[in-house]
């Protein structure tokens, strides 16, 4: 089942890309030069932090999911992220194949702020370039949602579950880049 979820207020506590879990976030994001007013990107294993208002959104969605609460771990494997508008942003992009202790590379989108705009906060490691991690800071005052397919979700209820199914999941796309089969989580089926 399809699962859309906007993210507009929660997005900068809701979307946990850091890897503080030691779940690997991987990104795959189109950028140019100039950043359009519409943005889409797909992030891949990331934790979604949930609170009431989540989980009532997605029981309502998938009953299979009956059971989770505020303080489980939400494994979303795959999903699309809609940003309706774009001011501008910046970012930061660190390789670390390189022998300068991670070279970091900048990039700002114009933007100017208004009393209306809010920075959002998203990143992970490039899925077609994983030598590479990027940190997005995107300004805007638009909508913003999230669209996942349930079976691209996982909801672990303790602790002691969630390390080994967190090195599984980084297991299975470190895999997957490896024999360049990244493309299998980019199916839009």
């Amino acid at each position: 089942m399809l699962i859309k979820l906007n993210v507009t207020e929660e997005f900068n506590y809701a979307i946990d890309f850091t890897g503080v879990s030691d779940l690997r976030t991987y990104i795959d994001i189109g950028l140019t030069d100039k950043l359009s007013d519409y943005l889409s990107f797909t992030l891949i294993n990331f934790i979604l932090n949930l609170d009431s208002n989540f989980i009532d959104e997605i029981k309502k969605i998938d009953h299979a999911f009956y059971f989770m609460r505020e303080e489980g771990f939400f494994i979303v494997k795959k999903a699309i992220f809609k940003f309706n508008k774009i001011s501008g942003g910046e970012a930061e992009v660190y390789d670390y194949m390189t022998s300068e202790d991670n070279k970091k590379y900048y990039k700002v989108w114009p933007y100017t702020l208004r009393d209306e705009n809010k920075i959002y906060e998203i990143g992970g490691t490039l899925a077609l370039f994983p030598e590479m991690k990027i940190f997005l800071y995107l300004v805007s005052d638009s909508f913003i949602s999230m669209e996942f397919d349930s079976d691209d979700a996982i909801y672990i209820d303790s602790y002691s579950e969630f390390v080994p199914k967190v090195k599984e999941l980084n297991d299975e796309i470190k895999t997957l880049i490896q024999n360049k089969k990244i493309s299998s989580f980019f199916n839009n089926d």
